[in-house]
């Protein structure tokens, strides 16, 4: 999330922010090597893996921005569709740059998301574990560059937290999904303020 002419590994694609299917290039064959196939500037053997890890992020995100669009919170399907955005992004600049530029992108996109997500959570509860997703990425970063932490490792991680931060998003909006049903009208009051506080 580190040159270009590198082979990648299938655990390097193993990524939910670093994998996409948006161009695809041919082949790159040398003697006496394995013909490679390339998306953008990621080359890889076996293309069709990264196609498979591909649609299977974009199923859990669109996933996602559907139990958030049915949630009816205006700060949870704001959230859904910003990190939507940011996932298609990122995963267009590591297919094009990769390497560290990509990490310092993880950086600085996290570190602004933390910031937004940080104001969010001064009047809802919901934004607050997004803040605390954000800044775990920003440390995996940081650690990885300082360790130095190797490159699979790294996006390893970095996928576990983008997975329990679509799984936090999904398993909110069933909540709140939950909690929209009719109440008795004496709870009615009290489930409105209690909605609200989570993510209105």
């Amino acid at each position: 999330m580190h040159t270009r002419a590198r082979e990648f590994t299938f655990l390097n694609a193993v990524s939910g922010w670093h994998s996409s299917c948006i161009a695809y290039r041919g082949e790159i064959r040398g003697a006496g090597v394995q013909s490679m196939n390339c998306i953008l500037n990621h080359c890889h053997e076996h293309i069709a893996v990264d196609f498979a890890i591909i649609a299977y992020y974009a199923i859990a995100v669109g996933a996602t921005i559907v139990f958030a669009l049915l949630s009816q919170s205006k700060t949870i399907k704001t959230a859904a569709l910003i990190i939507s955005g940011v996932w298609l992004v990122s995963i267009l600049y590591f297919l094009a740059v990769g390497g560290s530029k990509y990490f310092l992108l993880v950086a600085l996109t996290d570190s602004v998301l933390a910031f937004l997500f940080w104001r969010m959570a001064k009047t809802e509860l919901f934004p607050a574990a997004l803040c605390c997703f954000m800044i775990a990425n920003i440390v995996v970063v940081i650690v990885s560059a300082a360790i130095p932490l190797s490159e699979f490792w790294t996006i390893f991680t970095l996928n576990r937290i983008f997975e329990l931060m679509l799984a936090y998003i999904i398993g909110s909006s069933i909540y709140r999904i939950r909690k929209l049903r009719p109440p008795d009208f004496e709870e009615a009051e009290a489930m409105d303020r209690s909605l609200k506080f989570l993510a209105g």
